[in-house]
Parts: structure tokens; C-alpha cells; sequence
């Protein structure tokens, strides 16, 4: 058995070597002929897994059982392709190359089995390119949230649109650090736009008061829904120490007043000359 096992090992570092050198060989692009030593890497365990179910005498079936490991490790390998940004010739020429290096230590791999193989590569590879793009879209939409410069120390954050807790997160220390350089003495949080009340979004809402009040900062939100106020109970947000305000204008104009200003009506004369 042990022999069998260095046998094994022998044969994947032979086969690594023929895949690297196969893949860098057939794909057109520099930036993909750069990811050839990752990707030989991150093929190893398949090799290892293929060659393995190979010496117990698995069946060409790719739907054996004995090859269900190096199938996932399959899925696994077009995630990385994928993570890596290599084109979608590149995923495809990563078979290619895994198949000649298979056929290199003497278990050449079916046609039958080789497509099997390209359909889990570029399953794993497409699913890799959605999530990232996904992330990136969402990362965007975060940081496209603007910080209000309302009057000299005194902000606003309006949080709108669909957000995941770690995106809101992130806005709320970035609009914590802009409260620390504005010198701010009052801020708002507008959440009327704010999609999908839950407890985790809540949480990360809601700290922008616990930034606030570690600058000194008094923090007003408004646009808080009975929903909203639902989802901050859920999270066990304390609602008696929050300064909550119905609409955008009245909270305004309290902090406003926080902040050293005051909004006076129009003077009679003055509104008689616009006229």
C-alpha cells in the first residue's frame, strides 16, 4: 500500500510538471500564461485524486463513486480559474492540459469523462465570475452612498437601496471618519431608502449613533419605519438612548441647531421685493 502511495505521488509531481508546461503552452494571452504555476498547484490534489481512484480500479464512469471527490475538487479548480481571471479559452485549456498530463504517466482520460470535466470546470469557473462581479456591484453601490455636507460640522448619511450588513458597515466607518475630520458636533441618518428591514442590517444602521457618540457627535435618524424599528429590537439596538426624528426636514433642522445654526422664516419686506 505504501509503495502504491509513493507511486501515486511520484506520478502527480510528473504530471503537474507536464501540466503546467501544457497549459502555458496552448493559451494565447500573457495574463493568462502567468496563472500556469498557480493553477498546476491548485490541479495537484485533482492529479492526485484521479491517479488515486485510478490504481483502486475505479470504472471510466465519471458517475462512479470512486471519482466524486476528484469531481468536486474539479468544481473547485474552475472557482480558482475563475478568482484568477483567466479567460474562458483558459478554463477550457486547463482540461486539455490535465488530460495530457494524465496521459503522460499512463491513465489517459475517455472522451466521455474529459467533457464531464470541462462541464465542471466551467461550472465552477462561471459561478466564480458571477460571485465576483456580484461583489464588485455591491461594493459600488455602497460607496456610491454619499456623505452630505450639510452646513461646517454638521453631516448626513442617507442609506438607500439593497445593501448586505458588511456593506453598511463599511459606509457607516467611512461616515464615522468624515464626522471626526469635519469636527462634527450633529449629524443625520436618513434610512427612508434603506431596503429590506432585518436585524443584522439593522445593527450596522444603527452604530452609526455608537460612532457618533464616541466623537461627541449627536447623531438624529429619521425615516425609521415601524419595520425598521422592528428589525433594531431584533438586534437589541437601545432605541430609548436614540435621538429619532419622522421626516429628513424636521431632523435638519434640529441638527442644525446642534450645530450652532438656527433657520429663520423669510423677512415680510424681503419676500415683498422678490415678488
Amino acid at each position: 500500500m505504501e509503495r502504491a502511495t509513493d507511486d501515486i505521488d511520484e506520478q502527480q509531481a510528473r504530471a503537474v510538471a507536464v501540466l503546467e508546461a501544457a497549459y502555458a503552452g496552448s493559451v494565447p494571452f500573457v495574463e493568462d500564461r502567468a496563472c500556469a504555476p498557480e493553477l498546476a498547484r491548485e490541479a495537484a490534489p485533482v492529479l492526485h485524486a484521479l491517479l488515486g481512484s485510478r490504481a483502486l480500479g475505479a470504472p471510466e464512469d465519471a458517475r462512479a463513486l470512486e471519482h466524486h471527490e476528484a469531481l468536486a475538487l474539479v468544481l473547485l479548480l474552475g472557482r480558482r480559474a475563475g478568482a484568477l481571471g483567466v479567460t474562458p479559452t483558459a478554463a477550457l485549456a486547463l482540461v486539455r492540459a490535465m488530460s495530457a498530463a494524465l496521459e503522460s504517466v499512463g491513465a489517459p482520460l475517455g472522451a466521455e469523462f474529459t467533457s464531464v470535466l470541462c462541464a465542471l470546470v466551467m461550472e465552477g469557473y462561471v459561478a466564480s465570475r458571477e460571485e465576483r462581479l456580484s461583489n464588485l456591484s455591491a461594493a459600488r453601490a455602497a460607496e456610491a452612498l454619499p456623505t452630505l455636507r450639510l452646513a461646517p460640522k454638521c453631516l448626513a448619511l442617507v442609506l438607500s437601496g439593497e445593501h448586505e450588513p458588511e456593506r453598511v458597515r463599511d459606509v457607516v466607518d467611512r461616515f464615522g471618519r468624515a464626522l471626526f475630520a469635519a469636527d462634527a458636533r450633529a449629524c443625520v441618518v436618513d434610512l427612508s431608502g434603506l431596503l429590506h428591514p432585518s436585524a443584522p442590517l439593522a445593527a450596522e444602521a444603527f452604530a452609526a449613533d455608537v460612532a457618533a457618540r464616541m466623537l461627541g457627535v449627536t447623531c438624529i435618524f429619521c425615516g425609521v419605519s415601524p419595520a425598521w424599528l422592528d428589525a433594531a429590537k431584533a438586534a437589541r439596538v437601545p432605541l430609548e438612548v436614540l435621538a429619532l426624528e419622522p421626516t429628513f426636514e424636521v431632523a435638519l433642522v434640529r441638527a442644525l441647531e446642534l450645530a450652532g445654526y438656527a433657520l429663520k422664516p423669510e423677512g415680510r419686506l424681503r419676500a415683498l421685493f422678490k415678488r
